[in-house]
Formats: structure tokens, sequence, C-alpha cells
């Protein structure tokens, strides 16, 4: 279960029927570090994770650290999908595409312990929500996250209903565009968790076809403070 790649190039790569177009970790038990590597045009287009997928649901933690993870597709997490806590740092996460939910991204393990820090999360898609990112539980501090789509919802970024504390700390979400509800970001209802934007910026989102230009909540347990929108 334990697992080092570091200085690597993964790029081409296609998964046929099953997920983890250029990596791909089993639930196993144990501790993942990725660092100054990139993960780019991959593909596990009936899968998850065009770029890395990892389903461990043990006690492991998965860490990526100043990588490049672009131009990957997938069914869920165009570059990628994780059902363990990530601590991700100083990554670039651009023009990836999803066919189902997180264009960029899907962080998918319900904890408090998810951090995401200084990231740029940019020009991804996905057809149906959370074009950036879907949101599972954490915190993203200091990230940019623009010039992201969503055919339906959260075209920036969508904090998914679960029971986890859910945290926006400096982040940028700009330019960011949903056809549907929240252009740049969309909070759910979520059954009490707290939900914290503080010193974030939400500028220039569009909501082409529905409600929430910049933000849709339909959570009174949200809390904003200091924020510029």
């Amino acid at each position: 279960g334990l697992g080092l790649v570091s200085n690597c190039t993964i790029i081409g790569n296609v998964s046929i029927g099953t997920s983890g177009g250029g990596i791909m970790y089993p639930n196993t038990a144990g501790f993942r570090t990725i660092m100054d590597s990139v993960i780019s045009g991959n593909s596990a287009a009936v899968g998850n994770g065009g770029g890395l997928n990892t389903t461990a649901t043990l006690a492991a933690t998965l860490t990526v650290t100043r990588c490049t993870v672009a131009g990957n597709f997938a069914q869920l997490g165009g570059g990628i999908y994780s059902g363990q806590p990530v601590v991700m740092k100083d990554c670039l996460i651009a023009s990836n595409t999803a066919t189902s939910y997180g264009g960029g991204m899907n962080l998918a393990a319900v904890s408090d312990s998810t951090l995401v820090e200084s990231c740029v999360i940019i020009s991804n898609s996905t057809t149906m929500s959370g074009g950036g990112v879907m949101f599972y539980g954490g915190t993203l501090t200091n990230c940019m996250i623009a010039w992201n789509s969503a055919t339906v919802s959260g075209g920036g970024l969508e904090l998914m209903n679960s029971a986890a504390n859910k945290n926006l700390l400096g982040c940028h979400i700009s330019s960011n565009r949903a056809i549907s509800d929240g252009g740049g970001l969309y909070y759910p209802a979520s059954a009490g968790i707290v939900n914290t934007a503080r010193n974030c910026v939400v500028s220039y989102n569009a909501s082409t076809n529905g409600d929430g230009g910049g933000i849709y909540t339909g959570d009174t347990a949200t809390f904003f403070r200091n924020c510029l929108i």
C-alpha cells in the first residue's frame, strides 16, 4: 500500500472498462505520495479518475505536491478521483473533462482532513456538476478556481451534501459558468454541517439558465466572512 511517484511524466495512457487512466491505486492501507510530476492526456472513459484514481477507504492518505494534472478524461473526476483523504499543495489542475461529476477533481472522501492548498484549478469542464471540483469535505485554502464550466450546477465548485465540514479560505472563484445553478459555487443543503467561506473573492461567474450566478446556497448553516462577491 505504500508508494512514491516522484519526477515522473505519465502521459497518453488509456484504461478500458475500468478506472485510473494514468495511475490506479487499489483499496489497500498505506500512504501514497506523488510529487513534482506531470499527469497528462490520460483517459478512463467509462471509469473514474482519468489521470489518477484511488478508491481506498482504508486508513490511507494521498499526498500530491507540485504536480500538473492536465488534459485528462473520465466519467467521474476527469483529472483526479479520490475516495480517500487528500493533502494537495502547489498543483495545477487544468483542462480536464468529466462526463459526470467533477471535471477537474472529484474528491469524494467524506472527511474534514482533506486539504487543497495553493492550487490553480482552471479550464476544467463537466457535462454534469462541479466543473472545477466536486468536494465532499475538508478545506480549500488560497486556491484559484477559474474558467471552469458545468452543464448543470457548480461551474467552479460544488460542495456535496455530506457529513463533513467544508471550508474555503482565501480562495478566488472567478469567471466560471454553469448552465443551471451556482455559476461560481454551489452549496446544497447539508443537514446542519457547517460550510464556511472566509476572505474569498467570488467574481465574474455566470449561471446562464438558473439561479445564483456567483453563489447558490440551499443551506442556512453557511457563513461568508470578509468576502468580496
